[in-house]
């Protein structure tokens, strides 16, 4: 792991995500190094020759970047993080997430910061204090056997799931976020929603599985991971404009239909 420093201009970036005003991110790469992640594509860049969870770069000056930038006094949503985790391994030593969090008790902006990590409850005592707060956990599936693969060094699917119950009981805003869709969870969804419900979570958020750069790319590093006729659904989905759209759109309908019968608050951001 190749870890290092850098100095940021800005830390409250304009942001295109569906609903939110503004996002931060406090670190460059992440240790978590999610097979299907689609930020290499926006950062990988500046790092060539670096594989993507083989580098992490902490934004060592945010917080009095950050302090500037509120004194514009912004308004609207901010989501922490867009293409990171701010609850990374390092940020037990670095709290550059922790002294963000600090800073905009001040504002009024609406915080929501997803995240895979159980750390975030270290710093429950600051997200408490913010006037509208929301922490969300990121899921694909229930099975930990497919965690390993796709996410193989994110924190395990049960210390994520007590972790969001921790959550839950503190009182602030909860929220899971189903992410990304892939053909192999349409069995396995049911399965996370029955959970995500019995926990209490407030709502849940599912997103589809957005493509950068060349899909073949991505069929390829997911092709050692499953079985040939799993590796042929991606095929068939992501690589053909009609049936990804259709396979979208009649997700949609079906998860919202199961979602009704257990009372649990579904959305899509697409």
């Amino acid at each position: 792991m190749k870890i290092g420093e850098v100095y940021c201009r800005t830390v409250l970036s304009r942001s295109s995500l569906y609903d939110i005003d503004y996002s931060i991110n406090p670190y460059v790469g992440c240790e978590h190094a999610c097979r299907y992640c689609y930020s290499p594509f926006y950062v990988g860049r500046r790092f060539s020759g670096l594989s993507w969870g083989d580098y992490v770069y902490v934004k060592i000056n945010a917080p009095r970047i950050l302090s500037r930038e509120l004194k514009r006094n912004p308004v609207g949503s901010v989501l922490i993080s867009s293409i990171t985790d701010p609850y990374q391994p390092l940020e037990g030593k670095f709290m550059v997430t922790r002294r963000l969090l600090e800073l905009l008790v001040k504002s009024s902006l609406e915080i929501y910061i997803l995240t895979k990590s159980p750390l975030v409850v270290r710093d429950l005592d600051v997200i408490l204090r913010l006037k509208n707060a929301h922490v969300g956990f990121s899921f694909t599936n229930l099975d930990e056997s497919l965690r390993v693969k796709f996410e193989p060094k994110a924190p395990s699917i049960t210390d994520r799931l007590r972790a969001l119950r921790d959550i839950c009981n503190s009182g602030v805003k909860s929220y899971a976020f189903i992410a990304p869709f892939m053909p192999i969870n349409k069995d396995l969804a049911y399965n996370l929603m029955d959970e995500l419900s019995s926990i209490g979570v407030d709502y849940v958020v599912v997103d589809k599985f957005n493509i950068h750069g060349n899909p073949h790319e991505l069929i390829n590093k997911l092709s050692p991971l499953l079985p040939e006729e799993l590796i042929k659904q991606f095929e068939e989905i992501l690589l053909h404009n009609y049936s990804y759209l259709r396979f979208y759109n009649s997700l949609k309908d079906d998860l919202t239909r199961y979602a009704k019968q257990i009372n649990l608050n579904l959305y899509f951001s697409y």
